[in-house]
């Protein structure tokens, strides 16, 4: 397992620099805030704004140093009167039970707590990441880790989190599961706990159902879910890896069902377009509708 994640981890690493210095013609840019690597964080990935226009994310390095490269940090910006934006680091990981390298987007519920994920830490043998929850107090924030995976029930949960309208979360995880290839889990409270439930565990490339889902989900109206995988579907495609897929799961008098929607062929980028999706949900506090397709990824990289 220690092979596969490295392996899955510098493909995360290579496509995200890929995204982030790909900028639309004619658009001209603002710096808002310049990380220093140290206290305050390093490596931003995706923003999520409040009503107010305050923005909030997170960075997959710096804080703590107790990891090498430091632990990560969730932050806030916040526009000033006049101009400009203020930082504040509302949290810095350790490294321990709290998790560490937070690299999906930042979720919200009514109450404005914050949610997400790390992508390690937690058990202390397995470092399979968490789901964490930020609370405003009067001094802060106060963070609690709502669920550590520990690899048979998941591990390196890439992406944010979503809520449904009943306070539950869902998510993936890029390995774990029945078969080691990755899951869809929901999270509920039940008697002062947080309860796991896979929806779905990827069965890898001889199922063609698709392998290592890395970006986040989305709900349509009906509550079906939708999401891609890194790798997996096409067995024809990328010969012992495939390409990835678009997918969806179904709701049905309590049992989800998975539905392969495409199974990319090869191309440009398009084996590794999953994660690059996760990099293009734009929500910015300009009040843009947030964007979750990889359909309009695959016409950005492919035109």
């Amino acid at each position: 397992m220690t092979t596969r994640r490295f392996r899955l981890w510098l493909a995360l690493l290579s496509l995200i620099a890929c995204a982030l210095t790909a900028t639309a013609s004619g658009e001209s840019e603002k710096v808002l805030y310049t990380f220093t690597g140290v206290s305050d964080g390093s490596s931003p990935t995706s923003l999520t704004a409040d009503s107010k226009g305050n923005l909030y994310g997170t960075t997959t390095g710096g804080g703590n140093l107790s990891c090498n490269s430091g632990c990560g940090t969730v932050f806030e910006l916040t526009p000033v009167q006049g101009g400009g934006w203020s930082k504040t680091t509302l949290y810095q990981f350790t490294g321990g039970s709290d998790g560490s390298a937070p690299l999906g987007t930042i979720s919200l519920d009514i109450a404005g707590d914050l949610y997400g994920t790390t992508y390690s830490g937690g058990d202390a043998t397995c470092q399979c990441g968490v789901v964490f929850e930020l609370s405003p107090t009067g001094s802060g924030w106060n963070e609690a880790t709502l669920y550590t995976f520990t690899g048979a029930n998941g591990w390196g949960p890439n992406s944010g989190i979503i809520l449904d309208a009943n306070g539950n979360l869902y998510g993936t995880t890029i390995g774990g599961g029945v078969n080691n290839y990755g899951t869809v889990f929901e999270l509920s409270f039940t008697v002062g706990l947080w309860k796991e439930t896979f929806l779905y565990s990827f069965s890898g490339l001889n199922n063609a159902d698709g392998e290592s889902p890395a970006a986040g989900l989305t709900f349509d109206t009906l509550g079906n879910l939708y999401g891609t995988t890194l790798v997996g579907g096409d067995p024809s495609c990328n010969p012992s890896v495939g390409c990835g897929t678009v997918f969806e799961l179904i709701s049905s008098s309590g049992t989800w069902n998975e539905k392969v929607l495409y199974s990319f062929k090869g191309g440009v980028t398009a084996a590794f377009l999953s994660v690059v999706s996760s990099w293009i949900e734009l929500e910015t506090y300009t009040g843009r509708r947030r964007v979750t397709t990889l359909l309009a990824a695959t016409a950005l990289f492919s035109s």
